[in-house]
C-alpha cells in the first residue's frame, strides 16, 4: 500500500504559560501535528518529550491521549447525550463537590454556556459545540492545550472575549497553548509566538507576529499570513504589505480602481501604470491618483 509522508523533520520547542499558533493550508498536516503531540497518533518516527518527561508512543498506550495534554478537535469528543453541565462535570468528576460545582457554573458563565446548561450536546449550535469542548479541556487545567481550528463557528464578539479568557486562564495557571489554524486573523491576534507549516510538511522558527506579517522572503509563505504586493519599482521586483507603505511625491503612481471598507480599514485596489495590482489598507480613503512609497522597515 502506498504510503504519503504528511510531516517532515518537524523539530520546536514550547514554554508553558504562553500561546503559539501554527499556520498552514488545509492538507498540509496540522491536525496530524495535534493529534501526534496529544498522543492519539503515532509518529514513524521522532518523540515527544513533555515537561522533560519522554512521552510513551500512541501504540503503546491502552488509552490513546496523554493525561496532562488537551486536545480540542473538530470532532469535539462531547458526550452527545448528556447536558453541558454534565459534560463539563465528567471532566473533573473527582473534584470535592462544592469546588467542582463551583468550577462547573464559572466555565459556563465565561464561554457564554450558561442559557444552554441543561441542554444536551447533540442539541447544540456548532459554535456552543466548541465553547463546550473548550470548557471540558480547560476546566482540569491540562499542562497544555492544543486547538485545532477552535474558532471557526464564533461570531467575531465571541471570538474575541473567547480569546481572552483562554489567554488569561493560561497565563494565570501555567498552561501552555497551541492553536493551529489556516486563518492568519486568528493566529495573529491571539497567538504570541507564529510559526508556519508548509506544504512540504516543514514547520518555519516560531516568531512574533509582526515579525512573521512582514518577512516576505518566502512568497509563497508569505501570502498564507494576507496580501503581498509585488511590483518593479527602480529596476528592482520589490513586495510589500499593503499597510507598509508612506505617501509622497516621487514613487509609484497608482490609479484607483475600488475601495470597500472592511468594519476595521479601508482596503484600495490600485493599478501601476503597466497595470501591476496593488491593495493599499488606510483608516481613510485615500486619493486618486496617488503616489506611494513601499516601507520595508517594519
Amino acid at each position: 500500500m502506498d504510503t504519503a509522508r504528511i510531516l517532515h523533520q518537524v523539530s520546536f520547542r514550547l514554554k508553558k504559560g504562553a500561546t503559539y499558533g501554527i499556520l498552514g493550508q488545509s492538507g498540509t498536516g496540522k491536525s496530524s501535528l495535534l493529534n501526534i503531540i496529544s498522543g492519539h497518533l503515532a509518529p514513524s518516527d521522532g518523540q515527544i518529550i513533555c515537561d522533560g518527561k519522554l512521552m510513551p508512543k500512541a501504540q503503546h498506550m491502552l488509552v490513546p491521549g496523554y493525561p496532562d495534554i488537551a486536545l480540542v478537535s473538530a470532532s469535539y469528543h462531547l458526550d452527545w447525550n448528556h447536558s453541558c453541565k454534565e459534560n463539563i462535570r465528567e471532566s473533573i468528576l473527582g473534584w470535592e463537590i462544592e469546588r467542582r460545582e463551583q468550577k462547573i457554573e464559572e466555565m459556563l458563565w465565561h464561554l457564554k454556556l450558561h442559557k444552554v446548561k441543561d441542554t444536551k450536546a447533540k442539541f447544540l449550535s456548532e459554535g456552543e459545540k466548541q465553547r463546550l469542548a473548550i470548557a471540558r479541556s480547560l476546566s482540569n487545567k491540562p499542562s497544555w492545550l492544543l486547538l485545532d481550528e477552535p474558532f471557526g463557528h464564533q461570531d467575531l464578539v465571541n471570538k474575541i472575549t473567547l480569546m481572552h479568557f483562554m489567554a488569561t486562564t493560561c497565563k494565570s495557571h501555567n498552561i501552555g497553548m497551541l492553536l493551529v489554524s489556516h486563518d492568519p486573523q486568528e493566529i495573529m491576534m491571539f497567538c504570541q509566538k507564529t510559526a508556519i507549516l508548509d506544504t512540504k510538511g516543514k514547520v518555519t522558527p516560531f516568531k512574533t507576529a509582526v515579525q512573521s506579517y512582514f518577512n516576505l522572503k518566502n512568497k509563497a509563505l508569505s501570502q498564507l499570513m494576507g496580501p503581498v504586493n509585488v511590483v518593479k519599482w527602480k529596476g528592482s521586483t520589490i513586495s510589500f504589505r499593503p499597510n507598509a507603505y508612506s505617501i509622497c511625491d516621487d514613487g509609484i503612481f497608482l490609479q484607483l480602481q475600488d475601495v470597500y471598507f472592511n468594519g476595521m480599514v479601508y482596503v484600495h485596489l490600485f493599478v501601476t501604470n503597466i497595470f501591476e495590482e496593488v491593495i493599499l489598507y488606510n483608516q481613510n480613503k485615500l486619493n486618486n491618483p496617488i503616489i506611494i512609497q513601499p516601507r520595508f522597515d517594519d
